[in-house]
């Protein structure tokens, strides 16, 4: 479980969002890119914002962080299956990479819950955050992108990326909690 947790850390997922974006500039797609630096912007927000709070004042029992694993990993990995997807011709295959996508990043989130570093209702939390990133990423990509692009160079750096960070951990976790307590949120929301 751990190898397949490892495709969600941030160690993996920042560096591939960057590939995204150079892609995307080189590509020559400048508003597509626009996007993407607003869409992972304000999901860090929402996700950093949430483990910060939730940390602080939990919801529920089974809440206390939002997992960042399963909603970056849904962001990332669904849109890069996004822009292969919009590139085929046939519903069939773009249904088909974009499941392919689901199906890792809901891996990833069982990788989650079995090495009990969330609950389910923190990967769902996460995987449902994730998902809407995704949706105005896409609903941003479709409309600044009209021409076709070459895949095999996406592909080649996507795949050449996550076997170099692979194994390697940031933990992000752990600063926004020290942050959080920084803000004395407690004393701000939990009330």
């Amino acid at each position: 479980m751990r190898f397949l947790t490892d495709f969600g850390d941030s160690a993996v997922l920042l560096p591939l969002s960057l590939v995204v974006l150079v892609w995307l500039l080189a590509t020559r797609s400048v508003s597509a890119a626009i996007w993407w630096v607003g869409v992972l912007a304000v999901f860090g927000a929402v996700i950093g914002g949430l483990k910060m709070l939730f940390f602080a004042c939990p919801p529920a029992v089974d809440v206390r962080s939002p997992s960042g694993h399963t909603g970056f990993s849904m962001l990332v990995y669904g849109s890069i299956a996004a822009i292969i997807a919009v590139q085929r011709q046939s519903a069939w295959s773009r249904g088909a990479i974009m499941l392919s996508a689901v199906v890792l990043v809901v891996g990833i989130a069982i990788s989650r819950v079995t090495l009990h570093m969330h609950s389910r209702t923190e990967t769902l939390i996460g995987f449902l955050i994730g998902a809407a990133a995704v949706a105005v990423f896409i609903f941003g990509y479709q409309r600044t992108t009209t021409s076709r692009r070459m895949m095999a160079p996406l592909l080649f750096a996507v795949v050449l990326t996550a076997a170099i960070f692979h194994g390697a951990r940031l933990n992000a976790e752990t600063n926004l909690h020290t942050l959080g307590g920084w803000l004395d949120l407690q004393q701000l929301f939990c009330r």
